[in-house]
This record gives C-alpha cells, sequence and structure tokens, in this order.
C-alpha cells in the first residue's frame, strides 16, 4: 500500500494501537473503563494528528512556493524561443536550474562540460547564447537520452552551442578500483571553466560520480566551477567532500534544492 503523506501512515498506525489498547483494557478491566480509555485516547490522538497535518502540508507549501518562485526566475531569465524541457521528476529542478543560471552567468565561461544531458543542456545552452560565448559539451552514456536532448536542442535552436556527444560507460581504473565511466577517449576536451555531474545514474556502483574529478582534473581551469546534483544523498556527500580534499577548494557549498545541490570553487 502506497502513502501520499506520512500522517496518513500515523494515522493507520495510531488506529492499530487503538484498537490494541481497546481490546486490552476490556479484557483486563471492564467495558467502562476501555470505553473511557478508548475516548481519551482516541481525542489525544485526534489532537496530535491535526497538528501533524497542519506541519505536513506548512511544509508543502513552502516547498511548493520555493519550486514555483525558482521556475518563474528560470523563465525570466532565459529568452526562450519554445517552452522548457520538463524540471521535474527526473529532471533538473527549477531551483537547480536558477543555480545553474547563476553560476554561468557569473562565470562566463568559455567552456561548460556537463556528465548527464537533459534538462540542464537546454537551460545552460540558452545562458551560453545569451553571454553570446563558449559551447556547452554534455557526455550522455545513453544513446536514447543522447537523440532526445538533441531533439531538444534543435527544438530551442541552440545547436551551434552545444555538442551533445553519446560517450557509453567502459571500465576505468582509478587508484586501483574499477569504475564505470564515460568512453572520452576519442573526445577533445578543451580547458572546462564549468563542470556539471549528474550521472552516471546510482544503479551503476557506489560513488558512482565520484571519477568526475579524477578523470577530468587536468582538463579543469585553474578558477573551474563544479556542481554535482543530488548532494543531499550520502553517496554524493562523500563524493564532494572527496573532490574538496582532492581539489583543496574547502568545503564544498551545499545550494539549496529538492535533492541538494554541492558547489565547488576551484582556486589557481
Amino acid at each position: 500500500m502506497n502513502f501520499k503523506h506520512q500522517d496518513t501512515q500515523i494515522t493507520v498506525a495510531y488506529a492499530a494501537i487503538l484498537i490494541l489498547l481497546s481490546a486490552g483494557v476490556y479484557y483486563l478491566v471492564n467495558a467502562e473503563v476501555a470505553v473511557l480509555a478508548t475516548l481519551v485516547a482516541g481525542l489525544t490522538g485526534i489532537v496530535g494528528l491535526v497538528l501533524n497535518v497542519y506541519r505536513s502540508r506548512a511544509k508543502d507549501d513552502i516547498a511548493q512556493n520555493e519550486h514555483i518562485q525558482a521556475l518563474l526566475f528560470v523563465y525570466e531569465m532565459l529568452d526562450v524561443e519554445a517552452p522548457l524541457p520538463d524540471l521535474t521528476e527526473w529532471a533538473i529542478s527549477p531551483q537547480l536550474a536558477a543555480t545553474l543560471i547563476r553560476l554561468v552567468r557569473d562565470k562566463q565561461p568559455e567552456v561548460v562540460l556537463e556528465v548527464g544531458s537533459g534538462s540542464s543542456t537546454v537551460v545552460m545552452s540558452y545562458v551560453m547564447e545569451q553571454l553570446d560565448r563558449g559551447r556547452v559539451i554534455s557526455l550522455d552514456h545513453s544513446a536514447e537520452y543522447t537523440e532526445m536532448t538533441r531533439s531538444q536542442i534543435e527544438k530551442h535552436g541552440l545547436s551551434h552551442r552545444v555538442d551533445v556527444i553519446h560517450a557509453p560507460l567502459v571500465d576505468t581504473e582509478i587508484g586501483g578500483e574499477v569504475w564505470p565511466w564515460y568512453d572520452v577517449g576519442d573526445v577533445d576536451l578543451p580547458p572546462i571553466d564549468v563542470l556539471f555531474v549528474d550521472g552516471p545514474p546510482q544503479s551503476t556502483r557506489s560513488l558512482a560520480r565520484y571519477p568526475a574529478v579524477p578523470v577530468l582534473r587536468d582538463n579543469l581551469s585553474g578558477n573551474a566551477v563544479i556542481v554535482l546534483d543530488d548532494a543531499y544523498r550520502p553517496d554524493e556527500s562523500e563524493i564532494a567532500d572527496r573532490w574538496a580534499s582532492e581539489l583543496e577548494t574547502g568545503p564544498p557549498e551545499i545550494e539549496k534544492s529538492p535533492y541538494g545541490t554541492a558547489v565547488l570553487y576551484r582556486t589557481s
């Protein structure tokens, strides 16, 4: 059974406990005491449930408002030629899209390298077009998603700003361990000013996105900005800390979004 809100789960659990309590009192004491105990426990539970529902809905309202505000910011900042791809589910959130817009605008990079293509490719390409400089290079291990992203880029008239490259995952040795990572052997990578890591999928192995910095470190410019999605997950949190240590950037900055965004600033 699926529950949409935690308060529903609490209601079911409380009802089960109440039934057991009433039955126990009935058999151990008497029916009148059982009724009284049931009424007291029921009223207490209703008050607790109402408070819990209120807190739950308040959190939902705050999250929804943040989502809407970020989405409005994205559309205000980008002069789009067509509706943007979905910014929900597996795609980047509006909050992350807003963070990418701000970082790319502030950095004004020549090269943005993205690991894992999608809605973010379109968003960052629009910013590069507005800046009238540079390119986005996007790697994707899935041939299907590569074509889907290319189709979106063409739809928005941004093909001249983006290279979407199909780069299947291949075994890559790092520090004596083997990691599935994007095959970039035939890709001529220029110095990278902004690196956005949103792949490969978590299912490929533990710390799946860790290879990004070890593999691409020599291609990072002296003042590169590294962005990692899903920073609230334990694996990504550890990855961000590892990168910070290896690049000596100081602790990663965590930007607020539904899944968290870690940002590291490299200095020469």
